[in-house]
C-alpha cells in the first residue's frame, strides 16, 4: 500500500512515514503485553509453588523457613512488578507519541500538494488528560503490587488493617502516576 509511488516526493515521505510509525506502534505494544504475561506467569508460578511448599514441605522445613522463603519471594515480586509497572508506563508515553505522530502524518496527508516545511515526526506530547479507571497494563500491574505489598505485610505480621491501608495509599500513588496520558486530548 505505500510502496506505490505517484512522482510526490512530500507523499511519498509522508507515506513512509505513517507506515513506519504505525509498526512501531504496533511493536511497542507487543513488547509491553508481552513483558506484562511475563510478569503474571511468573507470578502465578511462584504463587502455585509457595502453596505447594506450605502444603507439602511443612515436614522438611520449619515455619521459619518457609516464612523467609515465603517473604523472599513475594518481595522479588514486588520489586520485579514495580519494574514492570515503571516499563510499562515508559511503553505507554511511547505509543501515546507514536498515536499523535500517526494523527500528524494523516493530518497533512488530507491536504492535498501541501509543502510539508516544518514538517516533523515524531510529535512531541501535550499535557494530555486524566482517566482513572482505563484498566490498562500499568494501572493493572499497579494493582498486582498492591496485593503483593498486602500479602508481604500480613505476613510479616503487620495488621490487616494497616497493610490494608498502606497497600491501598501505594495502589493510590500508583494509579496517579499512570492516570495522565500525555499527548491524548
Amino acid at each position: 500500500m505505500c510502496e506505490q509511488k505517484n512522482g510526490n516526493p512530500n507523499r511519498d515521505l509522508l507515506l513512509a512515514d505513517l507506515s513506519h510509525f504505525g509498526e512501531s506502534l504496533w511493536r511497542n505494544e507487543e513488547v509491553g503485553e508481552k513483558r506484562f504475561n511475563f510478569f503474571l506467569t511468573l507470578l502465578t508460578a511462584v504463587v502455585a509453588g509457595l502453596v505447594a511448599l506450605h502444603t507439602q514441605g511443612k515436614d522438611s522445613l520449619t515455619d521459619k523457613m518457609l516464612k523467609d522463603v515465603t517473604n523472599v519471594a513475594i518481595a522479588g515480586l514486588f520489586l520485579l512488578g514495580i519494574l514492570t509497572y515503571l516499563r510499562t508506563l515508559r511503553r505507554n508515553r511511547v505509543s501515546d507519541q507514536f498515536q499523535r505522530t500517526l494523527k500528524h502524518i494523516r493530518e497533512t496527508l488530507r491536504v492535498p500538494d501541501q509543502a510539508i516545511e516544518g514538517y516533523q515526526t515524531p510529535q512531541p506530547l501535550n499535557e494530555g488528560r486524566w482517566g482513572w479507571f482505563r484498566g490498562g497494563l500499568a494501572e493493572t500491574t499497579g494493582a498486582m503490587n498492591a496485593l503483593l505489598l498486602f500479602g508481604l505485610l500480613v505476613i510479616n505480621c503487620v495488621p490487616v488493617v494497616l497493610a490494608g491501608i498502606i497497600s491501598a495509599c501505594v495502589l493510590l500513588v500508583l494509579w496517579s502516576i499512570a492516570a495522565p496520558r500525555k499527548g491524548v486530548k
